[in-house]
């Protein structure tokens, strides 16, 4: 049983990414940090791609660690 579990692994990692990626993938746009925290929360995501809007351009990702960090910075700065 051990083996066939193995072999499932080694099956599964030598699958293209496309057969399994998703194309309505979810995503934000600049803005303010209060509507990405809303949309992380809405979407029970913990990072998202940031988009620009007029391009469809990935512009990075943010996740709930860089909203955590930047309400954090800003309450030093208080």
């Amino acid at each position: 049983a051990m083996g066939e579990g193995a072999d499932a692994v080694r099956r599964d990692l030598a699958t293209p990414a496309i057969d399994f990626m998703r194309w309505d993938v979810i995503f934000v746009e600049p803005g303010r940090l209060n509507d990405v925290i809303a949309f992380l929360i809405e979407r029970k995501a913990g990072a998202l791609p940031v988009v620009q809007p007029d391009t469809r351009t990935v512009l990075g990702i943010v996740s709930y660690i860089d909203v955590r960090r930047a309400i954090q910075d800003s309450l030093e700065e208080e």
